[in-house]
């Protein structure tokens, strides 16, 4: 879950544009659709993240094709055009 509080912007999820305004609380569950935010006001924008933090996690990066592997401690950052479906034989 992502929790955020904007001063003025817009917000995509999906193909679907919503406008934010300050002091709005915006959740993004985790498997959800892939979602980005914008500022467009003058002041700051404030972005507090709350959620768990397993050991590996994978995040997708949908809109720029990347995924992010986290493995306790350390991360890697990969385009998805360079990941091959591996098949067991």
């Amino acid at each position: 879950m992502c929790l955020n509080f904007l001063w003025w912007g817009y917000r995509d999820i999906g193909d679907r544009r919503h406008q934010i305004n300050a002091e709005d609380l915006l959740g993004h569950p985790a498997g959800g659709e892939a979602h980005a935010m914008k500022n467009i006001g003058h002041n700051k924008l404030v972005c507090i993240n709350v959620g768990q933090r397993l050991g590996n996690e994978i995040t997708n990066y949908t809109n720029f094709g990347k995924r992010l592997f986290r493995n306790t401690g350390t991360s890697e950052m990969i385009d998805v055009s360079n990941i091959s479906n591996v098949k067991n034989q």
